[in-house]
């Protein structure tokens, strides 16, 4: 989820330019940092969040445009996933990813 352009909230998941004359992308090292960096252990609204791992946060792309910080959350959501996870198994494993 992204815009183009440098005035988007969402600038941040731009991580890189095509380059036509060249025919390449440039990647912005610092950007792709940035994204990696929005990890549990660096949102402290997670923390004590009983499903963290297996939410963590929920959508970036959803996050960031509501609340302009890529480590933004959105409280309306946490509550229902808290919500689902009481009432259904969490991720037991059968998926690499740590998303609801």
């Amino acid at each position: 989820m992204a815009f183009c352009g440098t005035d988007s909230v969402m600038k941040d998941l731009v991580y890189g330019r095509y380059i036509p004359k060249e025919d390449r992308i440039e990647y912005d090292q610092e950007k792709i940092n940035l994204i990696r960096s929005r990890r549990t252990q660096n949102m402290p609204h997670c923390q004590s969040c009983p499903v963290l791992k297996n939410c963590a946060g929920a959508c970036l792309g959803e996050a960031l445009n509501e609340t302009g910080s890529i480590f933004g959350i959105k409280p309306h959501v946490c509550e229902a996933i808290r919500y689902l996870a009481k009432r259904m198994p969490l991720n037991q494993g059968l998926y690499s990813h740590l998303h609801p």
